[in-house]
């Protein structure tokens, strides 16, 4: 099935390296980026993957109108304020307006979402929500190839995520490595640094 949280907290684990050097430089704001280089993305919003649901469309859309978010953001209140009791304060941090949302959509449906901020060489998706009556239809791994084609179009070499120790085997099956070895780490963690290469080659 498809693992809802990605990264809670995000500050709970170092990042050594070229990680922790790009988000000393902080996070970029994607629409001046997005606006620019839409032309250069063909203006298509809609996903090239194909995936369906009782013979209904599973696309995927990047939110472009303050409606787009607020569906969204009613996709994530209802997996995480809702079903995980998730403060409302901790799931909407004040980053959301600085960055990228994708959505998946059974027909016109909000059905999952996804979160990207943007840093100085990689992307970093977060709040991977599936509405629980649509999990196990692949819906996360749609919403994170979106993720990944969008990365590869801004240049960012690597994908990087913080997922439960619990999900770590779902994204080692998705071609996901851990940042860290198991051997190095020490201690229990409640998340764990993921990565993976932008150009899969």
């Amino acid at each position: 099935t498809d693992p809802m949280v990605l990264n809670r907290p995000e500050d709970q684990l170092d990042m050594p390296g070229v990680l922790e050097q790009s988000i000393d430089r902080g996070a970029s704001n994607p629409h001046a980026a997005w606006a620019e280089n839409r032309a250069n993305l063909g203006g298509h919003t809609m996903s090239t993957m194909t995936q369906s649901i009782r013979d209904e469309a599973v696309t995927t859309r990047l939110a472009m109108r303050m409606e787009d978010s607020l569906q969204a953001f009613a996709v994530r209140a209802a997996c995480f304020v809702g079903e995980l009791d998730v403060p409302y304060s901790e799931e909407f941090d004040g980053h959301d307006f600085a960055a990228t949302h994708v959505i998946a959509y059974l027909g016109t449906e909000p059905v999952g979402t996804v979160r990207v901020r943007w840093f100085q060489s990689f992307a970093m998706p977060e709040r991977l929500a599936v509405l629980q009556r649509f999990r196990g239809h692949n819906i996360g791994q749609m919403l994170l190839e979106r993720c990944r084609k969008l990365a590869e179009g801004r240049g960012s070499n690597m994908l990087y995520v913080q997922a439960l120790p619990g999900d770590v085997k779902y994204w080692e099956k998705q071609g996901w490595r851990r940042l860290v070895s198991e051997e190095a780490s020490s201690g229990a963690k409640r998340i764990v640094a993921m990565v993976k290469a932008v150009d899969p080659s």
